[in-house]
């Protein structure tokens, strides 16, 4: 074995070391972190409408659940908002899918604004969002307990 080998032996095997611990949810996190730190206007006009418990709800923002980052999350409503850019528009399916996915396997309703509608009329959208939560605090039914055998 040469020395040009054993060198980039040794900086694959370095490179495996310091990415074995990586999964892909550290990833989503770092994606998710940096999400928060850059929003699009729209998300950040958004946030400072809905933090802080201002509606009577409590968000998180670009938190992630399954697979999936969720720009506006209130976990006492089961509901995630979503600011959907022009992108959107062309992924469409994709989106239907991501919504079923979330309401089947976590229980997550999710509601989508365009950044349009949002920069347009953000009050207006900051009022359909706390309908869409006392709807859904109201009516949020927790599963039953596992019954256990022991006393």
């Amino acid at each position: 074995m040469t020395k040009r080998e054993r060198i980039r032996r040794l900086r694959q095997s370095q490179q495996m070391k310091a990415t074995h611990h990586r999964t892909p949810y550290h990833f989503k996190t770092a994606l998710a972190h940096k999400m928060k730190l850059q929003p699009t206007p729209a998300e950040s006009l958004l946030w400072e409408l809905i933090h802080d418990d201002e509606t009577g709800y409590h968000f998180k923002q670009q938190r992630i659940v399954g697979p999936y980052i969720l720009d506006f999350y209130c976990k006492s409503a089961h509901l995630a908002v979503e600011v959907d850019g022009s992108i959107h528009a062309r992924r469409g399916s994709y989106d239907a899918g991501r919504d079923a996915t979330l309401k089947r396997q976590h229980g997550i309703d999710v509601i989508r604004f365009s950044n349009d509608r949002v920069m347009a009329s953000p009050l207006s959208v900051v009022g359909e969002i706390v309908e869409a939560c006392s709807q859904r605090v109201g009516s949020w039914v927790l599963p039953p307990a596992p019954v256990s055998d022991s006393p």
